[in-house]
């Protein structure tokens, strides 16, 4: 067997300076951070096993076939299979069809003799047939490989049951495996994807029914990014240990502008991502609400004052980030203005609304009161029993009680 130790192999000068200055700058006496690392730029996927199959990055769910259980691991929980069957299946999401790529996650096996119960090799993330896929050797060595094409390998191998940070990274032909941090080029690989199979985590491609080469083992904190990340990037997320990577902060949706009507009430929802715990702060035209620090603000009994822009502040610890604005635009009942002699009222049972009307639109000044009406149902409608011949009105519905001529 190979050993796993880190300097029992040549090593790259650019992973060792990296190495080095992240344990500078972590400051820990073990060669573990404290905090989480920032997340590298470009993520494709990042599958958190925190309980779920979630994509965090695109909010997606794998499926889970077999019988995978949720474990403590590296980084909180993580997905442990059982080698024979397990796995999560992902579909075919083209925001990982690349050719150039980083596949890094926390993996430990659990038997050192073999990473699958059903093949020489277990799947770590495997993309089918003419896809990449990062995947072990019973004897431990890692691999990648176009599925049902050729591979790449390097001689280093995990022979036994711990958690180690694994990563591959591929540049045109260029192709560093990394095991804690440290390098390992492999030889000159550039063959072209292709990708019109499924993707799975943990196992290979569904043959019969059954899920192939599924990995022995657990898997924690998988993610995919879009290009190669640097020695230094890959050499951070190591040292960060248990901490992790720490998690995007960002709006993910954003409260939406809204017509309101008085008397009733709306509401205004944000959702973000973010290493907990975040804060939530409301703002009505640039002045925070008190005690509103929710991710829902509800407005109840609107008044015609309360129209205005809202926004909502998010605050973790990577900072503070501001929602787009959603203006609130008031209308008394439910119609603003409306050319036909029946006026349909949409409002709040019990509360007295204005009826006026003009016959010159143009005219801000000509609006006069026609009859005050207290809705005794929610909608109600309203006939105005005007002589015919008379000049085409217009009308419009306004908080009561109004002056009448």
């Amino acid at each position: 067997m190979k050993s796993t130790t880190p300097t029992s192999t040549a090593v790259s000068l650019t992973a060792r300076i990296a190495l080095i200055l992240c344990v500078l700058l972590c400051g820990s006496s073990r060669g573990f951070s404290d905090t989480c690392v920032p997340t590298p730029a470009d993520l494709a996927a990042w599958w958190r096993f925190e309980n779920n199959a979630v994509d965090f990055q695109s909010g997606t769910s794998g499926n889970l076939a077999g019988n995978p259980i949720f474990a403590p691991a590296q980084v909180r929980t993580g997905i442990l299979l059982d080698g024979d069957g397990d796995a999560v299946a992902l579909g075919n999401p083209t925001n990982l069809w690349l050719q150039d790529f980083t596949i890094e996650a926390w993996v430990k096996r659990s038997d050192v003799i073999r990473a699958s119960k059903t093949s020489p090799f277990g799947v770590i993330f495997g993309g089918g047939y003419g896809n990449y896929g990062l995947f072990m050797w019973n004897n431990g060595d890692l691999q990648l490989s176009k599925g049902g094409a050729n591979n790449v390998t390097v001689g280093t191998s995990i022979t036994d049951t711990n958690y180690h940070h694994l990563a591959v990274t591929k540049s045109g032909s260029v192709v560093v495996f990394y095991v804690d941090g440290v390098s390992f080029p492999a030889p000159a690989y550039n063959p072209t994807f292709e990708f019109y199979s499924t993707m799975q985590i943990g196992s290979g491609v569904l043959i019969d029914g059954a899920y192939t080469s599924s990995f022995w083992g657990g898997i924690d904190e998988l993610s995919i990014f879009n290009r190669p990340l640097s020695a230094s990037e890959i050499a951070s997320i190591y040292l960060a240990g248990s901490a992790g990577k720490c998690d995007p902060f960002a709006i993910m949706i954003q409260p939406h502008s809204q017509v309101g009507y008085w008397g009733k009430s709306v509401s205004f929802q944000v959702k973000a991502l973010g290493q907990d715990p975040l804060t939530y702060q409301w703002w009505k035209n640039g002045t925070p609400l008190n005690n509103e620090t929710n991710t829902t603000l509800v407005l109840g009994n609107l008044q015609m004052s309360s129209g205005g822009v809202y926004t909502v502040t998010v605050s973790s610890i990577a900072g503070t980030i501001t929602s787009s604005p959603a203006v609130l635009t008031m209308n008394p009942a439910g119609v603003s203005i409306a050319s036909y002699v029946g006026v349909t009222i949409d409002g709040v049972a019990g509360l007295t609304y204005g009826i006026q009307s003009t016959s010159e639109l143009s005219n801000t000044n000509s609006w006069r009161g026609l009859v005050n009406l207290t809705l005794s149902y929610p909608t109600q409608l309203w006939f105005d029993l005007q002589p015919s011949g008379s000049p085409q009105r217009y009308y419009r519905v306004v908080p009561g009680p109004i002056t009448i001529p």
